[in-house]
């Protein structure tokens, strides 16, 4: 079937396997490594959340432009706006993080935090489509998706509770995320 059968203006599929390949045991290691911190923020979420502040900042910060960057590198037949407004959210909270005070940023965070979970959520959920499109398997895309918008709501409905309990959500949703991103590396194959 040609692309212009399936909609597609352009080859998705190609791009796509493109900006994967290789990616699949990197994929594979860092969802380990979330895995491992989730469970410790669990296990001592104190401790473990004094520790990786920095880290996570500095995460946050290097996931924003790499989501800025990945958004003016696709072509323009594959572009998504989400993307973009994501990696600019992303970055605005590594940047208020780094920059204010505890206080403050703790007030904050599960603001933002579900915000940037629901842009996340929107995005998952639009490239599950467009992989969906072109042949290729979702399920984990749409799951994670999903898991991103129910963090959302759950973050505006109780930011309270939230703040009050971050070291331990935080260590859930690495876990979360993790097992997703190593069940999406560990079964990607090239779309046909």
């Amino acid at each position: 079937m040609s692309e212009e059968k399936k909609g597609m203006p352009f080859d998705l599929a190609g791009y796509a396997n493109k900006v994967t390949k290789g990616n699949k045991i990197a994929g594979i290691i860092i969802a380990i490594a979330m895995i491992v911190l989730g469970i410790l923020m669990f296990m001592r979420p104190i401790l473990t959340s004094a520790v990786l502040e920095k880290i996570v900042v500095g995460g946050f910060l290097a996931y924003g432009v790499y989501q800025v960057i990945m958004y003016f590198k696709a072509p323009a037949a594959a572009k998504n706006g989400w993307t973009l407004a994501s990696g600019i959210m992303w970055l605005a909270i590594g940047l208020l993080m780094l920059f204010a005070n505890a206080a403050v940023t703790i007030e904050t965070f599960a603001f933002i935090f579900a915000f940037i979970a629901m842009s996340t959520g929107i995005t998952r959920i639009s490239v599950a489509s467009d992989v969906k499109k072109a042949g290729g398997p979702s399920g984990w895309i749409l799951a994670s998706g999903i898991i991103n918008l129910i963090l959302a709501v759950f973050f505006l409905i109780t930011p309270f509770a939230v703040t009050g309990l971050l070291g331990l959500i935080a260590g859930i949703y690495l876990v979360i995320a993790g097992i997703v991103l190593l069940a999406d590396s560990a079964s990607s194959k090239p779309i046909a």
